[in-house]
């Protein structure tokens, strides 16, 4: 695994349209933070300090500004971790002490928020390429992904052979709409510069990049362990008019891997830990299996989650995987990133961070 700097002298750099920023406008920057999650925007905030007011007109403190940020170790060199647009400038005016201007830019996925539309895509078209097209119309380039490809391009061909219906997009921003379409295979959706991931994550994959053990790198971990809401099995039902008969889909957990099993509907039998999902028609049994999977998938992976916080780190970031150690029987090398911050002000630089415990 890649190891940490050797000097740890933080450092960030900071581009606005392209250029870097001014020396004095560098100098009055008293804090960074930047946010980045796998359910929403990633987002910078940026403090500057305004003594006489002399950055108050500045038009590079503007809406619609292109903001770039790098964080990291010098002289080792930085990272790019941020490129978006300001959507907020807010100026204070304290009693005591500077004044002060609060600097805030979200990435390009908030794009996808804007508006609404009414429109549909027939039924052959794989959802991976609904999310590129989607993903092109608001400049945006979608990573390939060869896992979420495969389970969307079987999921269309079926659907076109069975007629399902076009894909629907009704009175929804892009953004709302890819995001229900993510939740019925269980994948995750987050901006990487002008790159979205639009990914079926496997456990372990890809193999953690960033190793944090208690007492080194990792100051703080606390784990949360519940078996509220857990289940070992999801199940739906779905009607095959050629047969005239209903059948029954279920995926299991044994603690080890996941199985799959399709009876007719009065043959299932349940226990207190299987969950029926609600009657909703599915056209396939491939299509049933990605409701059962998805739901089977976020209710297992949700079992242990933890919060935690280490030396700053810009490698730690949403969907990427973490090894932790030294935390006994929590420890583990299946912890996706769900949310980060990394935060450079005068007590220097730190990453707090949110994660879950996957296998399947």
């Amino acid at each position: 695994m890649a190891a940490l700097p050797d000097t740890f002298v933080p450092d960030f750099d900071l581009a606005l349209n392209g250029t870097p920023v001014p020396a004095e406008l560098r100098a009055s920057v008293v804090s960074v933070r930047f946010e980045e999650s796998l359910q929403a925007a990633s987002r910078v905030e940026v403090q500057v300090a305004n003594p006489n007011l002399r950055f108050l007109q500045d038009p590079l403190l503007d809406l619609k500004v292109q903001l770039e940020l790098k964080l990291g170790y010098q002289p080792n060199g930085l990272v790019q971790v941020f490129t978006g647009d300001v959507t907020g400038v807010e100026p204070s005016f304290p009693s005591s002490g500077l004044p002060m201007i609060a600097v805030s830019a979200h990435d390009f996925l908030q794009r996808l928020t804007v508006g609404t539309k009414d429109r549909g895509f027939q039924n052959f078209l794989p959802d991976s390429l609904i999310a590129g097209i989607v993903a092109a119309e608001n400049q945006l380039i979608l990573m390939p992904d060869a896992v979420t490809a495969a389970a969307t391009g079987v999921t269309a061909a079926l659907g076109y052979f069975y007629k399902r219906p076009a894909r629907l997009q009704h009175k929804k921003s892009d953004f709302d709409f890819l995001k229900q379409m993510a939740a019925e295979y269980g994948i995750d959706m987050w901006v990487e510069g002008r790159v979205m991931n639009f990914k079926l994550n496997l456990p372990f994959l890809p193999r953690p990049e960033v190793q944090l053990a208690w007492g080194e790198s990792l100051m703080e971990f606390s784990p949360k362990l519940t078996s509220i809401g857990q289940v070992a099995a999801v199940r739906a039902k779905l009607w095959i008019d050629a047969l005239k008969t209903q059948l029954g889909v279920e995926a299991t957990w044994d603690g080890e891997s996941v199985s799959f099993k399709i009876v007719p509907a009065f043959q299932q039998k349940g226990t207190s830990a299987t969950l029926d999902l609600p009657a909703v028609p599915h056209d396939t049994p491939v299509e049933a299996i990605k409701f059962v999977l998805s739901e089977l998938k976020r209710r297992v992976n949700g079992r242990l989650t933890a919060r935690g916080s280490a030396i700053g780190d810009p490698r730690i970031r949403a969907g990427h995987v973490l090894d932790i150690s030294r935390v006994g029987r929590f420890s583990g090398d299946n912890f996706r990133v769900t949310s980060c911050t990394h935060s450079i002000d005068s007590g220097g630089y730190r990453t707090s961070f949110e994660v879950r415990q996957e296998w399947v």
